[in-house]
C-alpha cells in the first residue's frame, strides 16, 4: 500500500471507531444518547405542548426549583389552576 492509501484507511478508521464504541456500549447494556424529540410543529400550541412537557418531567424526576423556573421563564403558559 502507497502513503495515500494508509492515510484513507487512517482516516475511515477515525470515522468509524467511534460509531462503533457506541454500538458496543448499547449492546452491552448501556444507555444509548437521548436526542429530544422533533419538534412538530411552530404553532402556539406546540410550544405550549412542550412547555407542559417540561413541566411533567420535572415532576417526575423530583426537580421542584427546576419547575419553578421554567415556571418563571413562561408564566404566561401557566394553567389557571397551577397559580399561586
Amino acid at each position: 500500500m502507497n502513503t495515500f492509501q494508509y492515510i484513507m484507511v487512517g482516516l475511515a478508521a477515525f470515522l468509524a471507531v467511534p460509531v462503533l464504541i457506541n454500538k458496543l456500549y448499547i449492546w452491552t447494556g448501556g444507555r444509548a444518547k437521548v436526542e429530544p424529540p422533533p419538534v412538530e410543529g411552530e404553532s402556539l400550541v406546540d410550544v405550549i405542548d412542550c412547555w407542559e412537557q417540561l413541566q411533567k418531567l420535572c415532576d417526575k424526576h423530583g426537580l421542584k426549583e427546576a419547575k419553578e423556573e421554567v415556571h418563571k421563564v413562561f408564566p404566561l403558559f401557566a394553567k389557571l389552576k397551577d397559580m399561586p
